[in-house]
């Protein structure tokens, strides 16, 4: 069975068919995707967390993929040999474990993990600048933080923070605990942002950049403004 693959570290997923339409998302190396519409140099794509959007055309590898074995980058970068070439590619990143060259160490296999490595691999990010619609260690946003993570860690999560919202089984202010995701509101009550809580009263998000910052029933505390930057929705614990 043939699929489509993107061939370079990373790739914007545009609204429209053109460089100058905003990022929705992005497709990171070896993720595969259906081919929906083509239209001169771009392809309509759809991707395996449901998200549809336009890419490059020549991002795009398509191959016979003959086994389901998956590896994931778990490192922020890795670099990876493909037919003779290295690339440098970011966690999250797939490979085929019969077609690719890579340091098994720089890789895992797709199982779900502990909450402890969870939070180990958010970690990973770190001062990571916010970007939207970004998945990747060049950019990434809150939701898709989560998201990314989450799928290293056997995890399959919807790519927006609204839907994430719904994915797993609601958690009391007082019976949370880490690993737990949370969610916060604007003034609509509309789901805007995402974190997951690495001690009970702190949480790491992507906010500007990707940082630790203190939780409480209120919402984050933004330490470096001296005030609360997002407001408490509601808690989900999504992993067990």
């Amino acid at each position: 069975m043939k699929k489509n693959f993107c061939c370079i570290p990373c790739t914007p997923v545009r609204f429209e068919k053109t460089d100058c339409s905003e990022m929705v998302s992005q497709v990171l190396f070896g993720e595969s995707f259906e081919i929906i519409e083509k239209a001169n140099n771009w392809v309509k794509i759809s991707m395996e967390d449901g998200y549809i959007g336009w890419i490059d055309n020549r991002v795009i590898e398509q191959r016979e993929v003959e086994q389901d074995q998956i590896c994931f980058a778990n490192k922020l970068w890795t670099e990876v040999s493909k037919e003779g070439n290295k690339i440098i590619v970011p966690y999250g990143s797939e490979l085929q474990a019969d077609k690719d060259e890579f340091s098994i160490h720089d890789f895992c296999f797709n199982k779900k993990n502990s909450i402890e490595k969870i939070i180990s691999d958010a970690e990973i990010f770190l001062n990571t600048p916010y970007l939207w619609g970004g998945r990747s260690s060049f950019g990434i946003d809150c939701s898709g933080l989560i998201q990314i993570v989450a799928k290293t860690n056997g995890y399959k999560l919807p790519r927006d923070a609204s839907d994430q919202a719904k994915i797993g089984l609601p958690v009391s202010y007082e019976n949370r605990r880490l690993g737990d995701v949370v969610f916060f509101k604007n003034d609509l009550s509309k789901i805007i942002h995402v974190g997951v809580l690495t001690q009970k009263n702190e949480i790491i998000h992507s906010s500007a950049w990707v940082r630790k910052d203190k939780f409480d029933e209120k919402g984050i505390f933004d330490g470096f403004q001296s005030k609360y930057s997002h407001v408490f929705s509601h808690i989900m614990r999504i992993f067990e």
